[in-house]
């Protein structure tokens, strides 16, 4: 199994997970572009290089993941029309290599990852839980962006494989104090 998950951002945290590694590999990429759509052409472009690479490597990618574009009736308009440009950008760097797309709530994955999907209070809250919850897994993201990869990548992996969740709990990870 070959994972890749994206928190898609100006600064959009990328991890990726294949079977053999002990630990996934994670960064951030800083899209780079006037406006957003500019921005959001280079996330297309930095991703289609990124899956052709692993493809010529005989390392196909089986699977990307990426958090969903959801937009409540609060949401700003502009940051609506930001997140809409990402999500298309990551759909055509997937079809245009035929690697499935799965699209997750932002609540899905973080209730996989760490318990609670809306009830962890405010947006701050919830990232810093996020890059607390990838010290307590052993990873050591820089930033916010990096952690929120980490815990799509994770929920990712608890899909695939449902056992890896109580596997890599600290509790039956040996990793318990």
């Amino acid at each position: 199994m070959h994972l890749l998950s994206l928190d898609p951002a100006a600064k959009t945290g990328i991890a990726r997970w294949q079977d053999g590694m002990r630990d996934p590999w994670s960064d951030v990429w800083t899209l780079d572009g006037k406006d957003i759509g500019g921005r959001a052409n280079d996330l297309r472009v930095q991703l289609t290089r990124k899956l052709i690479a692993f493809a010529d490597r005989g390392e196909r990618v089986d699977a990307v993941y990426a958090e969903e574009a959801w937009v409540g009736p609060k949401t700003n308009p502009n940051t609506a029309a930001i997140l809409h440009k990402y999500e298309v950008a990551i759909e055509m760097a997937c079809i245009s290599t035929k690697t499935p797309l799965r699209l997750i709530r932002s609540q899905t994955w973080r209730k996989t990852f760490f318990g609670a999907g809306r009830g962890t209070g405010s947006r701050a809250k919830q990232k810093a839980t996020s890059i607390e919850m990838c010290r307590l897994m052993g990873w050591s993201p820089r930033d916010d962006n990096q952690a929120d990869a980490l815990g799509i990548l994770y929920h990712a992996r608890c899909t695939h494989d449902p056992e890896y969740a109580w596997r890599s709990t600290s509790l039956f990870a040996g990793r318990a104090a």
